[in-house]
C-alpha cells in the first residue's frame, strides 16, 4: 500500500521545514528546538489539509478499512 498525497506532501513539508531550521543555523540565526518543532507540525498540518485526495477510481469497490466480506 502506497502512502496518499497528503500523508506524502506532509512528510516532504516536514523534512523540508527541519532544513530551513538547518539553513537558518548556518546564517546565524538560532531558532530553539521547541519552535522550530512547532514550525515544523504547523507546516506539516496545513499542507497536508490543503493537499487534495486522489481522485478514486469509480471502477475500486469503496470497501471501508477492517470491514469483514
Amino acid at each position: 500500500m502506497t502512502p496518499t498525497r497528503k500523508i506524502s506532501a506532509s512528510a516532504i513539508a516536514g523534512a523540508l521545514t527541519v532544513l530551513l531550521v538547518w539553513a537558518l543555523s548556518g546564517l546565524d540565526i538560532t531558532v530553539p528546538a521547541e519552535v522550530a518543532a512547532a514550525i515544523t507540525l504547523l507546516i506539516s498540518f496545513a499542507v497536508g489539509y490543503l493537499v487534495p485526495e486522489r481522485p478514486t477510481d469509480p471502477t475500486e469497490p469503496n470497501i471501508p478499512p477492517g470491514s469483514i466480506l
